[in-house]
């Protein structure tokens, strides 16, 4: 029995190799044939961008303000909640939409829309209320048209700081935007 179970550990390991080899010669011949095949595999560079809003009591969105990228480019951006954050000890989860559109526009009207995504989040609420509250959220975009088209089902990561006019009242936040 234990001829028979070294044969095969030999057998696979033989097959495991030689699959590796021909993958390996697969790969080669490709970027010989074709310099673009290498770069198939590489992540699109980060696109990174710095968000300000305001807390507006406004349903449905309560977060209302601009996204300039590092180009200069300045977008409208919105939060829609999911429904109010749920706390748990020392911080709050919660859940929105994010809409991105032309600034200057109405973002309920698609034809302004340029990326929508969907996010989860947590603050992490202050020891001494009403000072300034860390956040960090992560997400996907759902939808991406015009300039943004390639950053559909890309991730979504931002992460900044809530200012609060007193304890439970938010003023504005400002964060960092990261699409990878």
């Amino acid at each position: 029995m234990r001829q028979i179970i070294h044969i095969l550990s030999v057998l696979i390991s033989i097959v495991i190799l030689v699959s590796c080899q021909q993958e390996g010669a697969l790969n080669s011949s490709l970027s010989q044939d074709d310099p673009s095949a290498n770069t198939l595999t590489k992540p699109a560079p980060n696109l990174n961008a710095i968000i300000n809003c305001n807390f507006t009591l406004t349903p449905p969105t309560f977060w209302n303000g601009t996204i300039e990228f590092e180009n200069g480019d300045v977008y409208g951006i919105t939060f829609v909640a999911a429904g109010a954050p749920v706390p748990l000890g020392q911080s709050s989860h919660f859940e929105e939409e994010l809409i991105m559109y032309k600034l200057g526009t109405d973002w309920k009207n698609p034809d302004n829309v340029y990326l929508k995504g969907w996010n989860v989040g947590v603050v992490v609420n202050a020891n001494k209320p009403p000072d300034p509250v860390k956040f960090h959220e992560n997400g996907i975009i759902t939808e991406a048209y015009g300039p943004f088209a390639e950053w559909l089902g890309r991730n979504i990561h931002t992460k900044g700081t809530v200012y609060w006019v007193e304890v439970g009242l938010p003023e504005k936040a400002v964060a960092t935007f990261r699409l990878n």
